[in-house]
């Protein structure tokens, strides 16, 4: 019964990463050399294919401030350079402490999973409606 499994999720969402036994980009959040002090944001993000022509990508991160705002965006290159965010085709941006110092949040873009290249999340704490500095960052490795 499990053995069927992965084919039929494959089939189903054209996962065809996911019967190789890997699903796709991850990386591990940390602190910018350019931290602003009080901040220990830690957390995680996985960028996995969800059907043709779509990428989901979900964060996760803990150690927020209670009641905090932050927003994430995926970026092309390395941390730091943040000059283009690629754009969501759906889902949010935005993480919102719940209790217990966590927030996790998911978009999907409009584009295959790449094979190939340099991509990055940066965390940002916000301040009302505007984004404030990048509080942490993820850069995300190949399957």
């Amino acid at each position: 019964m499990f053995t069927s499994m992965p084919l039929i999720l494959t089939a189903a969402f054209g996962l065809t990463q996911l019967a190789a036994g890997s699903l796709g980009w991850t990386g591990t959040m940390a602190a910018p050399a350019t931290n602003p002090g009080h901040y220990a944001i830690q957390g995680t993000v996985d960028m996995e294919p969800f059907g043709p022509q779509q990428t989901h990508v979900q964060v996760k991160i803990a150690n927020t401030l209670p009641g905090e705002e932050y927003s994430w965006s995926l970026h092309r290159g390395a941390c730091g350079a943040d000059d283009k965010a690629l754009a969501a085709t759906t889902g949010s941006g935005t993480l919102v402490e719940g209790g217990g110092g966590t927030a996790q949040s998911a978009a999907m873009f409009g584009f295959s999973l790449p094979a190939e290249g340099r991509f990055h999340v940066s965390v940002r704490a916000n301040n009302g409606a505007t984004p404030r500095a990048v509080v942490a960052c993820a850069e995300l490795r190949a399957p």
